[in-house]
C-alpha cells in the first residue's frame, strides 16, 4: 500500500473559480483522510482562494510568474526541487485537459509530471478532458499520457477521449459530486421565494431570451431573481459578470428584484447562504449545477459543454438538460437528481511499462519549449539592441 510522506497537488486552484478552488479543497480533506501524515503541498495558480481547509499543516506554493526573470528563474527551481522531492504528483482536478481557452493549456498542466522523481506515483484525479480543437494539444496529449501511473475521469465523455489518445482512464463522479461541502458553507438552512441563475458568457447565448425566460417565470411565480457569478471579475474575464448585469438590467426594468453575487467580491459566507436558500435555479455552470442538486434544488440545466450533459445524462435524466437556443421558446421545467455516489481515490496500481517514455516525451517536448522561447526571447534582445544602435547613431 502506497504511504506517501510527500504529496504535491497541482491544479488551478487560485484561478478565481469557485469550482475548482472547491475542488481543491474537497480533495485535499480526501487525501489527508487517507494519508493523515502526509505533507501536502497545493500549488496555486493564482491567490489564496477563499474556502477554509480542514488543516492549517497545508503549504501552498504560486506558479512562478515571469514578471521578474531572475526571481521566475529562482522560482521555477524551487518548484521543481518540490515536486521532485515527492512521493505523490496529482494532476486535477478539473478541466485540464481541454484547449478552448488557450492553445497551451494541455502542456501548461501536464509538463508538471516530468519532474517526478523515479519511484515517484504520477495521478491524473478528477479530470475532464475535451474538447481538443488544436492538433498540437493531441500531438501533446497522446506522448504525455504513458507518463501517468493512474488516470480518473469524472465522464465516459472525457474516458472515452483519452483512451482515443492510449490512455486507460478510471471513470469515478467529479470530486465536489462525490464530497461533503457543508463546511465550506453550502447548508441549506432556509427556502426563500427566488430563482437562483448561474449562467455562463458563451457563443451562441442570447440574453434577451434568458430574460424573457427568466421573467416569464418570476412573475408567474412571485419570485425574485439572483444571479451568481462562478468566476472573479477581473480586468479581461468580466464575461460572465457583464452577462449577468445586463439580463439584470433587462429584469429590473420590467419591476422584477433582482440580486447579483459575484465569487471574490461577495463575501463568502453571503454568497453561500444566497446561493443555498433560492427555491429554483438555472445552471450552466457545470459545478452550479452541482452544488443546487446536492443541495436538493431542483434545476433548469442549459448545456455549453459535453460535462454538463453528461452529468444528466449519467443521472438518468438526459431530457432534462436545455440548449442555448431552447432558451425563451418553451417554458422552464426544472430537475431533480440524486448525487450519493461517494468520491474515492485511485486504488494504487503499479507503474506502467511505458511511463518511461511518457516521462523521456515530457522532457524532451518541455526542454523544446525552452529552446524555443530562449530563441524568441534572444532574438528579441537583439532586436532591441539593434534598435538602440540605430537609434544612437541616428542622434550622432
Amino acid at each position: 500500500m502506497l504511504n506517501p510522506a510527500r504529496i504535491v497537488a497541482i491544479g488551478m486552484v487560485g484561478a478565481g473559480n469557485l469550482g475548482d478552488d472547491l475542488i481543491s479543497v474537497c480533495l485535499c480533506d480526501h487525501l489527508l483522510g487517507r494519508w493523515p501524515n502526509a505533507d501536502l503541498t497545493v500549488i496555486l495558480s493564482g491567490k489564496q482562494q477563499p474556502f477554509h481547509y480542514s488543516r492549517s499543516d497545508i503549504h501552498f506554493f504560486s506558479l512562478p510568474r515571469p514578471t521578474n526573470l531572475l526571481r521566475y528563474a529562482n522560482e521555477m527551481r524551487q518548484l521543481k526541487e518540490l515536486i521532485g522531492a515527492a512521493d505523490l504528483i496529482l494532476v486535477g482536478g478539473g478541466g485540464l485537459i481541454q484547449d478552448v481557452h488557450s492553445a497551451f493549456n494541455v502542456p501548461a498542466w501536464l509538463r508538471f509530471a516530468s519532474l517526478a522523481r523515479p519511484g515517484a506515483q504520477v495521478w491524473g484525479v478528477g479530470l475532464g478532458a475535451g474538447p481538443l480543437l488544436r492538433r498540437f494539444s493531441r500531438f501533446y496529449l497522446r506522448r504525455a499520457l504513458p507518463a501517468f501511473d493512474t488516470l480518473q475521469v469524472r465522464d465516459n465523455y472525457s474516458a472515452d477521449l483519452l483512451r482515443e489518445f492510449g490512455g486507460q482512464p478510471e471513470v469515478s463522479v467529479d470530486i465536489v459530486a462525490g464530497s461533503c461541502v457543508e463546511r465550506q458553507g453550502f447548508k441549506r438552512t432556509q427556502v426563500d421565494s427566488a430563482l437562483g441563475c448561474c449562467l455562463r458568457a458563451w457563443p451562441g447565448l442570447n440574453p434577451e431570451a434568458f430574460a424573457r425566460a427568466i421573467e416569464s417565470h418570476v412573475l408567474r411565480n412571485s419570485m425574485s431573481v439572483r444571479l451568481f457569478t462562478f468566476e472573479f471579475a477581473v480586468p479581461g474575464n468580466t464575461g460572465d459578470r457583464d452577462l449577468h448585469s445586463s439580463i439584470a438590467k433587462t429584469l429590473r426594468t420590467n419591476g422584477i428584484l433582482v440580486e447579483e453575487y459575484c465569487y471574490g467580491e461577495t463575501p463568502i459566507e453571503t454568497f453561500c447562504s444566497a446561493f443555498c436558500s433560492v427555491q429554483q435555479a438555472i445552471a450552466m455552470r457545470f459545478h452550479a449545477n452541482i452544488l443546487w442538486q446536492k443541495l436538493g434544488i431542483p434545476v433548469c440545466p442549459v448545456t455549453y459543454s459535453s460535462k454538463v450533459t453528461a452529468l444528466y445524462e449519467e443521472g438518468g435524466k438526459p431530457d432534462a438538460v436545455r440548449t442555448l437556443d431552447s432558451m425563451g421558446v418553451n417554458a422552464l421545467s426544472f430537475e431533480s437528481l440524486k448525487l450519493a455516489v461517494p468520491y474515492r481515490l485511485p486504488d494504487l496500481v503499479a507503474g506502467r511499462g511505458s511511463r518511461s517514455k511518457g516521462l523521456a516525451n515530457l522532457a524532451s517536448m518541455t526542454a523544446a519549449g525552452l529552446l524555443f522561447w530562449r530563441i524568441v526571447a534572444g532574438t528579441c534582445r537583439h532586436l532591441l539592441r539593434a534598435g538602440t544602435s540605430r537609434r544612437l547613431l541616428g542622434r550622432s
